[in-house]
């Protein structure tokens, strides 16, 4: 209990929560009644935003839409990057997968062993600062044990549509039509979707699940906190990308 109260107290002393208790003081504070309720209904919104129940909500419709399969029934495996980081240390050398990555590649590597069948690594390079996705996570399967023949690369898509628009030439120029997708879970119906565009049958194979599929609320939920921003900033950026993309658009 008291280090339930503990962290209570430490979601409002620290940033974000710090940010509303500060919104709602000066609020209390300011002389006309409009910039009062203004600055209050503001730091409602950022408090909501900031709570873990209505993330887990947003991202919990996203990552439960598809469940691992009990059996791979793809040709090949195909591995959708999530983000790598130039310069840092690791294992087989210099480059760092980001976490979703990592947790993506760790799900490979396991069904690889499973079914030895060969894999297919898209994912390019995103910001100035981002290393690639698809030559960092070979460097990392290699060190694994995966023997490099087994790796297929797609070094150059930068969206989730260009992934599929370049594996699935991949996959035409092996004659393979059914793939094994390992995608993060929050992200598996917008990549199922565009691999469908290109008439490939996929079989999603969702992994890094951010909410379990049953969680009960408990008084912890009120409190704010950064981890829970980041998450709706996730949701929302990701339900927004999947509207415009069955709306036509190609993100």
């Amino acid at each position: 209990m008291l280090i339930d109260l503990v962290r209570f107290a430490q979601g409002f002393a620290l940033p974000p929560g710090l940010l509303v208790v500060i919104g709602v003081v000066v609020a209390l504070l300011l002389p006309r009644r409009s910039a009062r309720t203004t600055l209050l209904l503001a730091s409602a919104g950022l408090y909501l935003v900031c709570l873990p129940w209505p993330s887990g909500v947003l991202l919990h419709r996203l990552e439960w839409a598809y469940t691992p399969p009990a059996r791979v029934t793809g040709q090949a495996l195909v591995v959708l990057g999530e983000g790598a980081v130039q310069g840092l240390p690791d294992f087989p050398g210099s480059g760092q997968l980001s976490r979703p990555s990592s947790m993506e590649l760790l799900t490979t590597l396991a069904l690889y062993r499973r079914t030895h069948l060969p894999l297919i690594y898209s994912g390019g390079t995103g910001t100035t600062l981002a290393g690639n996705e698809a030559l960092t996570a070979r460097a990392e399967l290699v060190a694994l044990g995966v023997p490099a023949r087994a790796i297929l690369l797609d070094p150059n898509s930068h969206t989730t549509y260009e992934n599929a628009a370049d594996v699935a030439r991949i996959l035409r120029a092996h004659h393979w039509r059914r793939i094994t997708l390992v995608v993060s879970a929050f992200h598996a119906l917008r990549a199922v979707y565009d691999f469908r565009l290109f008439g490939v049958q996929v079989q999603p194979f969702p992994t890094d699940y951010q909410t379990p599929r049953h969680s009960p609320v408990t008084w912890m939920d009120l409190v704010p906190s950064a981890s829970a921003l980041t998450s709706t900033a996730v949701a929302l950026n990701e339900w927004l990308a999947l509207w415009l993309t069955r709306a036509g658009l190609r993100l």
